[in-house]
């Protein structure tokens, strides 16, 4: 009576959905409803009834015919953890593939019932063994008076039948004193939840297509140009979240050349900013190789020209992103001190505009050397003899 799901599957389902960020944004907001949610949602309870069915103990303690309370309320636990595996899988299909309606949703093949589907049927023995079983409208899943309603006995291992458990339905029609015998086979309940299970070899899948034709469409989505190099980041930044996510592709790099591009230098007349032209004209050409990738909806790394390492430059990068590192900015101002950065930026209140010499600096030292360069390097090569 062992269910067979390899934790894998969900696994290796899950490490897809995540693989690129394109794929939550996409699904964050569909028809104004948060479906990534759903998927996570999802996800989370396949993964937990997966581990735990195993574990719940289906194994009497009596030693012969009678309820057993605790294996009883196991079996609840056992059908109801199935229900949400099941409903949790059709909810990932009706999300991933647009419909109303999953794949097997018409099956009949486990169970074998003529009128009804195996959907249709688990949902009569989750009401018998574990959701109402005092509230029935049928005895085999199929409603057959108006009012008729049937209530079901304690459960008891199947010693009459061939199966597993078993009760008996009592119905509300005084006319009607038979016990109506019901039984049922965890091994096709078992094979019920597989069945629905693995379709995650599909809906991973599914996925796989999602991505590429999110790819395709936009490969035909013309990027629009723009002479100006601020107006044109603008562009790739709207593009780079449509094509590749809000956090992935190009996002940091436009975010960076636009933030140094647009710094307004107040130029020091005793210090020679060509280095810092140099390196923002190093950016800009790298915005038209940003925009053909783009088109072509791949990913190439770009230098931005600026290798460094060591404590100080560390401690210094702290500074420049937050401002409120004592430490880096005494490593910054140190720089001014023996002329390797313009002394105004003592008294300069934009982070960005002392981001911007720092970064051109070490670009600077970088054309010089191809290794990356220390902050004792950088006082060498460049400080005030």
């Amino acid at each position: 009576m062992t269910i067979n799901l390899n934790l894998e599957l969900i696994d290796k389902f899950r490490d897809k959905v995540n693989e690129r960020s394109i794929f939550s944004d996409k699904y964050i907001n569909i028809g104004n409803k948060n479906k990534w949610n759903l998927i996570c949602s999802a996800m989370d309870w396949i993964t937990i009834t997966v581990e735990g069915l195993p574990l719940i103990n289906l194994k009497g303690t009596s030693k012969g015919p009678g309820y057993d309370s605790l294996q009883s309320l196991n079996l609840v636990q056992y059908i109801i953890s199935i229900d949400i595996l099941v409903q949790s899988i059709i909810q990932l299909y009706r999300v991933l593939y647009e419909s109303t309606t999953y794949s097997l949703e018409n099956d009949k093949s486990i169970f074998n019932q003529e009128k009804i589907s195996d959907d249709t049927y688990f949902k009569h023995i989750r009401a018998i063994f574990g959701a109402h079983p005092v509230n029935l409208t049928s005895l085999d899943g199929v409603a057959q008076k108006k009012g008729e309603r049937f209530f079901a006995s304690w459960v008891t291992e199947d010693h009459l039948g061939d199966k597993d458990f078993s009760v008996f339905l009592y119905s509300n029609d005084p006319n009607d004193d038979e016990d109506h015998f019901f039984e049922i086979s965890i091994n096709e309940i078992n094979s019920y939840a597989e069945k629905r299970y693995n379709l995650l070899f599909d809906l991973t899948n599914k996925v796989d297509l999602i991505l590429n034709d999110h790819e395709i469409t936009y490969r035909k989505k013309q990027i629009l140009s723009d002479k100006d190099n601020l107006s044109q980041l603008r562009i790739l930044h709207e593009e780079n979240k449509k094509r590749f996510g809000t956090s992935e592709g190009y996002a940091y790099l436009i975010n960076y050349i636009y933030r140094i591009l647009q710094v307004n230098l107040n130029k020091d007349l005793n210090f020679d900013t060509t280095f810092v032209d140099d390196y923002r004209n190093y950016l800009a050409s790298t915005i038209n190789i940003i925009k053909t990738n783009l088109q072509n909806m791949k990913y190439d790394y770009i230098p931005l020209g600026r290798d460094f390492k060591g404590y100080e430059f560390e401690k210094i990068s702290v500074y420049l992103h937050t401002g409120t590192h004592a430490i880096g900015e005494e490593y910054f101002y140190n720089l001014i001190r023996v002329g390797i950065l313009p002394t105004y930026l003592l008294d300069c209140e934009d982070m960005i505009e002392k981001e911007l010499f720092f970064d051109a600096m070490i670009y600077k030292a970088n054309k010089i050397s191809s290794l990356p360069v220390k902050y004792k390097d950088l006082i060498e090569l460049f400080s005030i003899k």
